[in-house]
């Protein structure tokens, strides 16, 4: 069970358990020890804390009438029962774990320093079922790889938000975009990815008549611009596939090109993610179940990449892609 530990400056109580969060959301369950509930003090707390989400107790230890709270990411809060750390420094244990959780006293005007209960974040969708999501995902977008020579991240990306979030898909599947990856809030991670999305799709549905590149100068604003979007969100493919139909390259050179250009670059960005501290345990675990699900779908792409008309494929894919950017969007 957890331990009670004031700091130095007495303004900080923390409540350090077994369970380690991926998340770094701070979740603050509190009362200040009269009739109040926390409602009265969540304007000053969400803008004290950003994304944090304030359960309110009652005097008595009560959660009046709130037993959860959707975070609206596919996530909840529930109280364990219990530990509660008193005034006084005294701990009440009983069962449940306890993350480590940060509460800073004395900023929302309160009269006396607030309770803390041990809370425990569960996923409303249990592992089971999330695991099985994520491997279909993956055979998924890495069948539409092994089909066209691209196009997995740009499907995979938006579909793993939406089961195992940002944090977790990017490192799955260039400082600056890894910069805007760990500081930037989740919703506009999803809203600029799913224009993107849209953006890319229409192109290649439209298919404008634009004029052919002659030189290669614009290839190093091309590999600037993937390298940003890569360290970011796992999606630097748009920039050099436009490019190569700019350049007018052959079906075998295109194909040839991506590959010799994803190999390097996707090594770069997954030593990225390792040195960022984004290979969680729960990315790693996700991993080894995906293995043998992407040989599977690799050899089924490869003959299906001999079967199917290759334009009407993408269409397929690419008005798919329409609809998922317009969903992270609006979510």
């Amino acid at each position: 069970m957890g331990s009670l530990r004031e700091d130095s400056t007495r303004t900080t109580y923390r409540i350090r358990g077994p369970v380690q969060w991926n998340e770094t959301t701070p979740v603050v369950v509190l009362t200040d020890g009269s009739s109040h509930s926390a409602a009265d003090y969540f304007p000053a707390a969400m803008k004290e804390l950003g994304r944090a989400t304030i359960i309110g107790m009652n005097s008595a230890g009560n959660t009046e009438g709130i037993t959860g709270f959707n975070l609206g990411d596919g996530t909840m809060i529930r109280l364990a029962v219990s530990t509660m750390a008193l005034n006084d420094g005294t701990l009440l244990e009983d069962v449940g774990v306890t993350p480590d959780i940060e509460v800073p006293l004395g900023k929302w005007g309160l009269r006396q320093e607030p309770y803390l209960f041990d809370i425990t974040r569960v996923n409303l969708m249990d592992s089971t079922t999330s695991t099985i999501l994520v491997l279909v995902i993956i055979f998924f977008s890495t069948f539409v790889r092994s089909a066209l020579g691209f196009g997995d991240a740009l499907i995979a990306m938006p579909l793993l938000a939406f089961v195992v979030g940002m944090q977790v898909a990017t490192p799955l599947v260039a400082m600056i975009g890894l910069y805007f990856l760990k500081e930037a809030p989740e919703s506009l991670i999803k809203a600029i990815l799913g224009i993107l999305l849209v953006g890319f799709s229409l192109y290649n549905l439209i298919s404008p008549k634009l004029p052919q590149l002659k030189t290669e100068k614009w290839s190093y604003v091309t590999g600037f611009l993937a390298g940003i979007l890569g360290g970011a969100y796992n999606t630097n493919g748009p920039p050099v596939v436009v490019y190569g139909m700019l350049r007018k390259w052959s079906p075998e050179k295109f194909r040839a090109t991506l590959q010799g250009y994803f190999l390097p670059t996707g090594a770069a960005i997954l030593i990225g993610h390792g040195l960022a501290g984004m290979w969680t345990p729960e990315v790693v675990r996700l991993y080894a179940y995906c293995l043998p699900v992407i040989v599977g779908a690799v050899l089924l792409g490869g003959w299906v990449n001999q079967k199917i008309p290759k334009g009407k494929f993408d269409k397929i894919i690419y008005g798919f892609l329409v609809i998922v950017g317009v969903l992270l969007i609006v979510k």
